[in-house]
């Protein structure tokens, strides 16, 4: 499935049918939600809401969540992200793992360089950026066009 910032995609694991939702949380519009949702359950921290949307991330965030995500990633690091465009795989440098204390709800962050060799790893004229997962069930994709992802008329990454 295509879009901006956030991608749903069905997968299939054991023939019961898991939405899992693909974030590019690194994206200021992405963050200033994040603080909204806080805000509206009642939770806002100041201090790390002005941190958060203050500065631009170091690193480019990809997060996927939803009930079944520790089962449809058992190898985070085979993950990766791909610009259509150069076609060059960027592999995660970290990647967290981060359990509710219900556990109905969980995720995984990438982070993803975002220079490579003193060059940006996401160049200006890309335009689709492919993040590839590889699932017991299967690889599954979700792709960011990044024409939508925008602010300002420059790429909200």
């Amino acid at each position: 499935m295509e879009g901006g910032g956030v991608v749903g995609i069905p997968i299939n694991i054991d023939e019961i049918k898991h939405a899992l939702t693909v974030v590019w949380s690194s994206a200021l519009t992405v963050r200033e939600a994040l603080v909204r949702q806080r805000q509206l359950q009642g939770t806002p921290n100041k201090e790390d809401s002005s941190q958060l949307l203050s500065q631009q991330p170091e690193n480019y965030e990809i997060r996927v969540h939803g009930p079944a995500v520790s089962t449809c990633c058992p190898e985070p690091y085979s993950c990766y992200l791909q610009p259509r465009r150069s076609k060059q795989a960027i592999s995660p440098f970290k990647v967290q793992f981060v359990r509710q204390d219900d556990e109905s709800w969980t995720e995984f962050r990438f982070y993803f360089v975002r220079n490579l060799a003193g060059k940006p790893a996401i160049g200006p004229d890309e335009k689709k950026v492919e993040f590839y997962c590889q699932s017991d069930s299967g690889p599954f994709k979700a792709v960011f066009d990044l024409r939508k992802m925008t602010r300002n008329s420059k790429p909200d990454l």
